[in-house]
């Protein structure tokens, strides 16, 4: 059996996410890779926003810039299916900085 520690956070968001829910969610991902769990972010497209990958992947690169002082990309982010995936590590404990309060 996996312990819960172990096992990475993962967040889902869409597309058209707005100023305050991305605030939240990059609270979370912050929290979780100060404690050192790793991050998995999901953005899933939706019917007709299919045709704008490049919009989804600035935000996927815009996330993954926001996060860097606590974490740093396993692999760059991946268009699988109907959404971007991006897996993220935590830095060494004596290397994070954090960017959102709690």
């Amino acid at each position: 059996m996996i312990p819960a520690e172990s096992k990475p956070t993962e967040l889902n968001f869409h597309l058209n996410i707005s100023d305050h829910d991305y605030g939240v969610k990059m609270r979370h991902a912050e929290e979780s890779m100060w404690k050192g769990v790793k991050v998995r972010l999901q953005l899933k497209f939706r019917g007709s926003e299919m045709p704008h990958h490049e919009i989804g992947m600035n935000l996927i690169h815009r996330m993954n810039a926001d996060l860097s002082g606590v974490g740093a990309a396993e692999t760059e982010p991946k268009l699988l299916g109907k959404s971007i995936i991006l897996m993220l590590t935590p830095l060494p404990p004596t290397q994070r900085v954090r960017k959102f309060s709690l």
